[in-house]
């Protein structure tokens, strides 16, 4: 929040703070979905590696983009409904509350 309201007061204006925040939120996000498309495609190799009791690769790279560009979706969309009610506030309020 105080990042906000320091952006604000020198004079950015709330378009281009909720763009850069957009933006930091897609990349964590597809950060996150990257990481969780790998090791959920790791964890599904080694699961059915024992069921069938023979290595198995179960690996695609459509289901990896899919995770990435979900997670960076969901984490945009989240971060949207979050830092719009923020950009509104005055920044003086903000950063004298803190």
């Amino acid at each position: 929040v105080r990042e906000i309201a320091l952006r604000k007061a020198l004079g950015a204006r709330p378009r281009q703070v909720r763009a850069a925040l957009l933006a930091e939120f897609g990349f964590l996000g597809a950060v996150a979905g990257g990481a969780g498309g790998v090791a959920g495609g790791a964890l599904a190799s080694l699961l059915l590696s024992v069921v069938f009791r023979k290595i198995v690769w179960a690996w695609s790279w459509q289901a990896l983009v899919c995770a990435v560009a979900l997670a960076a979706v969901v984490a945009m969309a989240s971060g949207w409904t979050s830092v719009t009610p923020m950009v509104r506030m005055r920044p003086l309020a903000i950063l004298r509350a803190e």
